[in-house]
């Protein structure tokens, strides 16, 4: 990957940590995969982070609330670009720190070695747990 601004990726960091989700969820195959994405109604804020990653896809969401309003976007990447940008945001993270790492591990140690169910459905729990401990505060 190129070389990156410390401001930008810092910038990066904290659209993560307040509007996106580090999951490992089914992909294309039905396999399950590491995901990023970033949701936002604005969608140069998303633009500006693609270009700065040069990874990923924005796609439309449609309205964002039922009765109308602003539509919203997710900027989504994959595997091991996923990986590969978590790594860069990494220091930078505060509230999704450990699901990045959990991320990162997942796409290292999982994805392309024959792993037995029970280890990829530990990684799945461990990350959904992470994902859901906001929710019960």
């Amino acid at each position: 990957m190129a070389k990156y601004k410390d401001t930008d990726l810092a910038y990066i960091a904290g659209l993560l940590d307040g509007e996106g989700t580090i999951s490992i969820a089914a992909g294309s195959k039905k396999w399950p995969a590491l995901r990023v994405e970033i949701a936002s109604t604005d969608y140069e804020v998303l633009h500006y982070a693609e270009q700065v990653l040069g990874v990923g896809k924005i796609h439309s969401q449609g309205q964002f609330h039922p009765l109308g309003g602003r539509p919203c976007f997710k900027y989504y990447i994959y595997c091991q670009k996923a990986s590969d940008v978590l790594g860069l945001v990494l220091p930078y993270l505060h509230i999704k720190k450990q699901q990045a790492i959990l991320g990162i591990k997942w796409q290292k140690n999982i994805v392309g070695r024959k792993q037995p169910g029970e280890v990829r459905k530990y990684y799945i729990d461990q990350m959904r747990a992470l994902n859901h401990k906001w929710r019960l505060l």
